[in-house]
C-alpha cells in the first residue's frame, strides 16, 4: 500500500495563505514588541525620563487590552479574510505616517501627555 499522496492546489494555496499569515504575524509581532528595545533612545529624543517614555509601552498595553475586545464585538459579522487585510492596511498606513512624518507630534498626538 503506498502512501504517498499528491499535492493539489489547494494543499499549495492553503501553504502560501499559512505563509502569509506567518509572515503577517511576524511584522506585527515585531512592530509590538521592538519599542522596548528603543526606549532609551526614545526617551532621549523626546526629551522625557525613560520611566516616562515607558508608558508608551503600558499605553499600547492598555489600547490593546481594551481596543481587542471591543474590535473583536465590533466586526464579529465581518469575514475573516477581509477582516485580515483591513487591520493590514491599517497597519501598514500607520506604518508609513510614521516613517514619512516630520516630527513625532505628528506621528503620535498624545505626545504632550509624556511631556506634561
Amino acid at each position: 500500500m503506498s502512501t504517498a499522496t499528491a499535492s493539489g492546489p489547494g494543499e499549495t494555496r492553503s501553504k502560501l495563505a499559512l505563509g502569509a499569515l506567518a509572515l503577517g504575524a511576524l511584522a506585527i509581532g515585531t512592530a509590538e514588541l521592538v519599542i522596548v528595545g528603543v526606549l532609551g533612545l526614545i526617551a532621549d529624543d523626546l526629551d522625557v525620563s525613560l520611566r516616562t517614555a515607558g508608558l508608551l509601552v503600558t499605553a499600547y498595553a492598555l489600547g490593546i487590552s481594551i481596543g481587542g475586545p471591543v474590535v473583536t464585538a465590533a466586526t464579529i459579522k465581518v469575514q475573516r479574510h477581509t477582516l485580515l487585510c483591513a487591520a493590514l492596511v491599517v497597519f501598514v498606513l500607520g506604518n508609513l505616517a510614521a516613517v514619512f512624518a516630520r516630527s513625532s507630534r505628528r506621528t503620535w498626538p498624545g505626545i504632550r501627555l509624556l511631556r506634561s
